[in-house]
Parts: C-alpha cells; structure tokens; sequence
C-alpha cells in the first residue's frame, strides 16, 4: 500500500469524535452489496459482470439493518481479524416448505401483530430497541470482489430514535466502538429513506396501497423490484416501534411480494425456534423469523444458499433478534419494568 492508499483510507475513516455514518451513506453501502449479489447471480448463470470502476479501497456492507449496522472495512487485500465465521445454519443448506404458504404466514403474524397493545410513542419521546446481532466483515480485491467474510460474535445493541427525528438519536453498540455511546443525526425529512417512529405511524394501513407505496419509493436498488421491496419491508420491521396496524399491513403486503417462500425449522440469534419467510437474492436468502406457534415476530438472519464468495451453504452472514422494544423520554433512558 503506497502513500496516495493511506492518504485516501483516512478521508474516508470517521474521526474519533464523528457520529455513526449517515443514513445517506449507509443507503449507499446497502446498495453496494445488492450489486454484489446480482453481479454473482449474473456470473453463476452465464453472463457477464457486472461493469464498475476499478476502486483500490472503499466501503462496503452487509444489508441493512439502521445506524450502521453491519457496515465493514474493505481492503485491498486478505488480512484482518481471525476467522470467527459464525455456525452453519442447517435449515437453508435445503429449505424445507412449510405445510402453509408464506402468504398464509404472513396473513397469520398480520393478525398477531394487529391484536398486539399499542406502543405509544409520543412526539418528543424516542423509540427504544435492544437485539442481539451478530454481522460480517467482507474484504474485497481491486475490483471489489469479495474475498474473505468473517463473522463476527453475538453482541447486544440498542438504539434509540426521535420520535418525530427533531432531536439526535443515540446508538449503543460495540461493533462500532466499545463502551461507547453514539449519537445519530436529527431527521428533518421523514421518509422511507430515513423513517421515524412518527413517519411509520402515517404508512397506508391497506396492505396494496401500502405495497405500491413501497415499490415506488424504495431505498434499496436492486434489478428485482420484488428483493428490494422485501429488503424495504424488512428495513422498517426492525428499529422502529409502528402502530399494530402498520406492521399488520406491512406483513400482509410482503405476502404479496413475488418468490417469498417459507423454511422451516430455523433459529434466530437467541438460539429461539422458529419458522421463517424468505425472499432469495443472488446466492443470499433474506430471512425472517417468526414463532411457530404464536407467529410473533421474533427476528431475521441471512444465511448463503450458494457457495461461493460469501462462505458455504449454510453459513449465516447476519442474523439479529428483536428483545425489547419501548418509548422512553430520554435518550440512553432505560425502559422501566
């Protein structure tokens, strides 16, 4: 690595006293993955890569989930942590269909989350959001072709949101730097690019509206309008608190989405039971998981169905489990109870 690398690795690098990354950058992290996923589909059946400047050094992430999640350092070469590739996950080395159709399912977690007590989050109050997750790491040649994932371990993280996004949010979280809290922009335009607690609770309630909503103004960029309307579903399901209705009518509206299928018999971060609906991209399946019994949401996971640059079948890029959601007044505030 020369002078003029070093030089262009530090502009690119957060200061110590930078908050996590904007949602803008973070939306472009998102989409690169999503090119890296098509680019693979397309060479696996023959065709050509996908065309795009030669970079030495940049960023890159594993999709998805808000505040800088998951988000890693390319370099130019192998290097870096030890292997902590996470387990296999039997369950997507040959998804098992489900007796009911993912269509089905989602209508069933649909009226679950519909009957579930209203979470008020008042207008200057925050939403509150701890999960266990656990992400990746991908290293990339010249050309941006992965060449080393490494998974590393479980971690608790909790973030907390403005409401109506007027003030900074806050992230805990020690992928990004340990024992130490971060603050997140204020959002002065709420939309699906950068949702709030407020902005989720306007969302269409009728599940088709909702949908064409959706495939509008999708955040994500992908070839299949059907995987990036599945990932935008799925960004809105997470770090936000949205009234049982919404979240009702954004299950529904992902059983109407083309190629969602059910697996079976699959475990969110908490090592919880469950089954899961999924939407594939590329050699990826995005997966949600839900209780088999009470068809709660309980988390997601996205596991490598084909092997290649992002591991072996079965190998779990990222996974994360909803454990607590709750409106408090302060940011850093503990929920009482």
């Amino acid at each position: 690595m020369n002078d003029d690398d070093l030089t262009g690795l530090r502009k690119q690098l957060p200061t110590p006293s930078s908050p996590v990354l904007s949602r803008g950058r973070q939306q472009q992290l998102r989409e690169h993955l999503m090119r890296e996923i098509q680019r693979d589909k397309a060479v696996a059946e023959g065709g050509a890569p996908i065309r795009r400047p030669s970079r030495k050094l940049g960023w890159a992430a594993l999709p998805v989930l808000a505040g800088g999640l998951a988000l890693a350092l390319v370099l130019p070469t192998g290097g870096g942590p030890a292997d902590q590739r996470g387990k296999a996950a039997p369950a997507a080395t040959s998804p098992m269909t489900a007796p009911v159709s993912a269509t089905a399912l989602l209508d069933q977690a649909a009226d679950v989350a519909a009957g579930t007590p209203v979470v008020t989050v008042g207008t200057k109050q925050f939403a509150y959001v701890k999960s266990l997750v656990q992400d990746s790491q991908i290293w990339t040649d010249s050309h941006m072709v992965p060449t080393k994932v490494v998974t590393g371990p479980p971690r608790e993280r909790q973030t907390w949101s403005s409401a109506d996004g007027s003030q900074p949010g806050l992230v805990i979280d020690p992928q990004v730097r340990p024992e130490t809290k971060f603050t997140t922009d204020p959002i002065k335009d709420p939309s699906l690019k950068d949702p709030t607690s407020a902005y989720v609770a306007t969302l269409p309630t009728d599940p088709d509206v909702l949908l064409k909503k959706i495939y509008d103004e999708a955040t994500v960029k992908d070839k299949s309008p059907d995987v990036a309307a599945f990932v935008e579903i799925g960004t809105l399901l997470r770090e936000q608190i949205a009234p049982p209705q919404v979240s009702a009518a954004l299950f529904r509206a992902a059983g109407r989405i083309s190629g969602v299928t059910v697996v079976d018999d699959v475990t969110d971060a908490t090592g919880r039971h469950g089954v899961a609906v999924a939407r594939q991209a590329g050699d990826v399946q995005w997966q949600w998981i839900f209780d088999s019994n009470s068809h709660e949401f309980l988390g997601e996971r996205q596991v490598v169905t084909k092997a290649g640059p992002y591991g072996k079948v079965g190998d779990i890029l990222l996974q994360a489990a909803v454990e607590q959601r709750a409106a408090v007044d302060q940011a850093g505030e503990q929920p009482k109870g």
